[in-house]
């Protein structure tokens, strides 16, 4: 037999399933070094919607963060922090093709989701971890705890460093 309980635990477990609240969407400008605008890859009610002015999250735990800016062009996912999109830009009597009103449901961009760069021929063995740029150049954490910079150009508080080549 079902409890009273049970039941408003499956109520609310089926109407939370149903909320979207990420979406795909393409960066359409650079507002700053930590905003952008965002153009979902996909109409509403037939009509293109942009988001202005939308965060970009660095990645992070704790107290370490990796700040890096998605280019114009590139596709990035969405996350909505309050509320759920569709419904509230759905329900509007027209929606004009520059959402400003869209901005209460406050989007952020969480992560590139594709690129055009081709990466560079390397992957992380177990236990590494490697942050990889467009340009080849990378920062690899080796398993036992080495750091290992691969780059044309290296500084430390603003003075080059010099690159020891092999004989």
């Amino acid at each position: 037999m079902t409890t009273t309980a049970q039941l408003i635990k499956q109520l609310i477990d089926s109407n939370v399933s149903k909320i979207k609240t990420h979406d795909i969407g393409i960066i359409s400008a650079a507002i700053s070094h930590d905003r952008v605008n965002v153009k979902l890859k996909h109409t509403l009610s037939g009509h293109v919607i942009e988001y202005l002015d939308v965060p970009v999250l660095p990645h992070g735990i704790g107290g370490a963060r990796i700040y890096a800016m998605p280019r114009v062009g590139e596709t990035v996912l969405l996350a909505f922090l309050q509320y759920e999109p569709s419904p509230q830009l759905e329900a509007a009597t027209a929606i004009p093709s520059i959402n400003e009103a869209a901005t209460h449901l406050y989007p952020v961009v969480i992560t590139s989701i594709d690129t055009d760069d081709t990466p560079p021929a390397i992957t992380p063995a177990a236990g590494e971890t490697i942050i990889l740029h467009s340009s080849a150049s990378y920062i690899r954490f080796t398993a036992a705890g080495n750091i290992e910079i691969v780059a044309p150009l290296i500084t430390a508080n603003g003075t080059q460093i010099p690159q020891i080549l092999p004989t």
